[in-house]
């Protein structure tokens, strides 16, 4: 896959591989669930914070969002001839937040920071830890040349 900046000031992601569109589709995959994800920011907050009534069902709408919009994005690349997802600067923040849940998600899971360079070899470590990088540097470029 390789990433381009368009005349438009957005992302274009170029799909060659059909080991891109796991990737792509990963995404998505690697979050799991929504829900769990802002449930579990709840744990960070007192008993008294009523999180779980007002905070959660925002949260998971706005996660839903992300994902849908992702899910969305790229299956209208597939139909493409020459497949591309495009990240527009007005969608920049979507695919931000997508990648970012997708991360904590990753991290919460496999917890990298924790683990030897022997259980590193596990393959799916491995490819769960590549794509936690794919996903950052992905973030890294929307947020320097995209969402300025």
């Amino acid at each position: 896959m390789k990433l381009a900046l368009n005349e438009q000031g957005g992302l274009a992601l170029l799909v060659e591989s059909d080991m891109d569109w796991f990737v792509l589709d990963s995404i998505v995959d690697d979050i799991k669930s929504p829900r769990h994800l802002a449930e579990s920011l709840a744990s960070l907050m007192d008993d008294e914070s009523e999180w779980d009534e007002w905070v959660v069902p925002e949260l998971v709408e706005g996660f839903d969002a992300q994902c849908d919009h992702v899910t969305s994005s790229i299956n209208q690349a597939r139909k493409m001839e020459t497949p591309q997802v495009e990240i527009t600067r007005e969608d920049a923040d979507l695919w931000y937040g997508a990648l970012n849940q997708s991360r904590l998600a990753l991290q919460a899971r496999y917890r990298f920071d924790a683990l030897s360079p022997e259980q590193m070899e596990s393959e799916e470590i491995h490819q769960a830890y590549l794509r936690d990088r794919f996903y950052s540097s992905i973030q890294s470029v929307l947020l320097e040349y995209v969402m300025q």
